[in-house]
């Protein structure tokens, strides 16, 4: 009798760990599929007690569908709660990113959620990543004037002597007469003096837009004139 009391307990404790164990290995895996499956809904809608329960039942964390997988549809909808409850089951934000869509860094490095930034980044997110308009994260965060998403990508490693549509970060910031994001990127050690092979430099864009303030700023920095 005593025997089966102290049982008991036992199995109740197996029972609970079976019930508190995370995903499989099957279950995180990258995966395709042609049609959304249910835990796309839950993941549009940040409906955490649907996707607990589409775990639960086994279906699959990193599947790709016709629209990313649920991680990036979640993100593309806004559900950032669905987002971080995917990536403590073990979403991997590098899922999906085939260099046809943006990342879940890119949406919120646009968006400027510092918050889910760092959760990405700590779930190894790729900060180089490059969607197909050749963009990266901080190019985003830049283009839309985010400073503390900016700041933080930057501490985290990002390249900021990236380029795309042959111009530099700062060749950008300075064309979008952004005075902010162009001192944030001399202070963190930019290339100023960089040219692409059209001969442009962020000197000559902001001599050619006659931005003065940006003249100056680039003039301090020591990029010359370069027309």
């Amino acid at each position: 009798m005593n025997r089966s009391r102290q049982l008991i307990p036992a199995a109740i404790l197996v029972l609970l760990a079976a019930c508190a164990s995370g995903p499989s290995e099957d279950q995180l895996a990258v995966t395709r599929s042609d049609t959304e499956t249910p835990i796309f809904a839950a993941a549009r809608a940040g409906d955490l007690n649907a996707l607990k329960a589409e775990v639960k039942a086994g279906a699959g964390i990193n599947v790709e569908g016709p629209e990313g997988t649920p991680l990036q549809v979640a993100a593309m909808a806004g559900a950032d709660k669905g987002v971080m409850q995917l990536l403590q089951m073990g979403a991997d934000p590098n899922a999906g990113t085939d260099g046809s869509r943006q990342s879940v860094l890119q949406i919120y490095a646009a968006r400027g959620n510092v918050t889910l930034i760092r959760g990405l980044l700590r779930a190894g997110a790729a900060l180089e990543y490059r969607d197909e308009s050749g963009r990266t994260a901080l190019a985003y965060a830049l283009a839309k004037g985010n400073l503390p998403a900016a700041k933080l990508l930057i501490k985290a490693g990002s390249d900021i002597n990236a380029r795309y549509d042959g111009r530099s970060l700062l060749m950008h910031a300075v064309d979008a007469n952004s005075l902010l994001m162009a001192q944030l990127l001399i202070d963190s050690g930019v290339d100023v003096a960089y040219q692409n092979p059209q001969g442009e430099s962020a000197m000559s864009i902001a001599q050619t837009r006659n931005l003065g303030d940006l003249q100056m700023l680039l003039r301090q920095s020591g990029s010359g004139d370069y027309n």
